[in-house]
């Protein structure tokens, strides 16, 4: 399932909506045709006093909870988005703090900074889509700690810095647990099972109560339609670290270009 996730993502947001929206489409027209089947061989015809009440509360029903859903998958991406900004604040703030410092406190913390941001870039990026622990980066991220708390101060201005370090350090450190434990899918599997089976009982209440004709027909397409695309736009929003609407490690590689800019490439 992750793997078939994982090559969905590759593709723009159009397509993946275009994608669900067709499953969608397909997936009720295989439970329509049986039942239509059904319902012919043992002579049920639709009752048009109750299938314009019926049909309308279930389709509502079930478009009222993909909307709710659909916020709330926005809201939670906006939130993720603003959790990994304050982790890039903090590491900003750290960037600046250390500027003044001399070239062995440099030399002391450069290393596990350039090492750390570049592995967030180049591997743990890779591991948000999934509820793996990327835990070689987190080793690098413990090591970059280790290298701001426990270098020497030369003088005066140095003893400030290293004070002015301890809390950025927890701000870090709090943002990247709060960005870690978000990783992955926001909705459990069950969510989309649950979809599947109201899809049913709509389907299946459309085929008992309409004609079943080639017009009931376009009339169920039309009804599909809404709510795959829908859930097309659930489905987008539902993995925040990958896809065309995901979030980018592009922050990372521009506070990486800063750091090579201001104090060279050695250490790359």
């Amino acid at each position: 399932m992750a793997g078939v996730m994982g090559n969905l993502y590759g593709f723009n947001d159009l397509i993946i909506v275009c994608v669900v929206w067709i499953f969608y489409i397909i997936s009720g027209f295989i439970f329509f045709y049986p039942l239509k089947l059904l319902f012919d061989r043992i002579g049920m015809h639709g009752n048009s006093f109750f299938s314009v009440t019926i049909i309308g509360t279930t389709l509502s029903l079930n478009a009222v909870l993909l909307i709710f859903v659909l916020i709330q998958s926005i809201s939670t991406v906006k939130n993720i988005k603003e959790i990994t900004n304050n982790e890039l604040r903090s590491l900003y703030a750290i960037q600046k703090a250390i500027v003044p410092l001399s070239s062995q406190g440099t030399d002391q913390i450069k290393p596990q900074f350039q090492e750390y941001l570049n592995s967030v870039i180049s591997r743990e990026w890779q591991y948000m889509s999934t509820n793996e622990i990327d835990e070689k980066t987190e080793q690098l991220f413990d090591d970059f700690l280790d290298s701001l708390l426990k270098f020497t101060p030369q003088n005066l201005l140095e003893k400030k810095i290293k004070e002015e370090l301890l809390p950025l350090t927890k701000e870090a450190a709090s943002a990247r647990y709060l960005r870690i434990k978000n990783r992955g899918t926001q909705l459990p599997a069950v969510f989309f099972i649950a979809v599947l089976l109201l899809e049913f009982l709509f389907v299946l209440h459309f085929a008992l109560l309409t004609k079943r004709d080639a017009f009931s027909q376009c009339a169920l397409i039309i009804y599909q339609s809404s709510l795959g695309i829908l859930l097309g736009l659930i489905v987008i929003y539902d993995y925040p670290f990958q896809g065309e609407s995901g979030i980018p490690p592009t922050e990372f590689m521009h506070l990486l270009e800063q750091i090579d800019n201001f104090y060279g490439g050695k250490y790359r």
